[in-house]
């Protein structure tokens, strides 16, 4: 994900080219570079979901990061497990992800903040940990499998950011 983004923010910084031919191929290796970055994250997403359905492998593979990244992802799981919890889905390695979302199709921030305002005030669930267990450049939809004998699929609500860490407790759920 960081070469991709380092080669977005490359071609991003040329100068204008010169000519309309030029300006075309710069066009379109924009395009795949943002492209490239978007698959990136999408594939890092679906680690992250993979570590989430098994407790096992997540312990394993959090103590051999750095603790720089093991914090943030070890919320990020728990964070799917409350929504998870609250979706009723009670076998975690039953989740699949579904990029069905467009990225342009984010609601604007302050609704956004409204929605875990919410959630943190209805069900007890900090919406810092739900923040966290959601991307920040994608959105995705979880369907679970007929595991718990209620209906055969469900879908939860998602957003298509992830704020840096501590963001929503000094700026979206302020009561001034």
């Amino acid at each position: 994900m960081a070469q991709a983004l380092a080669e977005l923010q490359a071609l991003k910084s040329q100068p204008p080219p010169a000519t309309l031919a030029d300006t075309i191929r710069q066009n379109l290796s924009l395009e795949a570079a943002a492209f490239a970055y978007r698959e990136a994250v999408r594939q890092e997403e679906l680690r992250v979901y993979e570590l989430a359905g098994y407790d096992s492998v997540e312990s394993s593979v959090i103590r051999l990061l750095p603790a720089s990244i093991a914090r943030p992802l070890d919320d990020t799981v728990a964070g799917l497990h409350s929504l998870y919890i609250l979706a009723g889905i009670d076998q975690y390695y039953l989740v699949n992800v579904h990029f069905t979302h467009p990225y342009g199709s984010a609601e604007p921030l302050d609704k956004l903040r409204s929605y875990y305002a919410d959630a943190q005030r209805l069900y007890g669930v900090d919406a810092d940990r739900l923040l966290r267990a959601h991307s920040d450049r994608c959105s995705s939809s979880l369907a679970r499998g007929p595991s718990t004998g209620k209906a055969a699929t469900s879908t939860t609500p998602t957003t298509p950011f992830l704020p840096r860490r501590g963001f929503w407790s000094t700026t979206a759920l302020r009561t001034t």
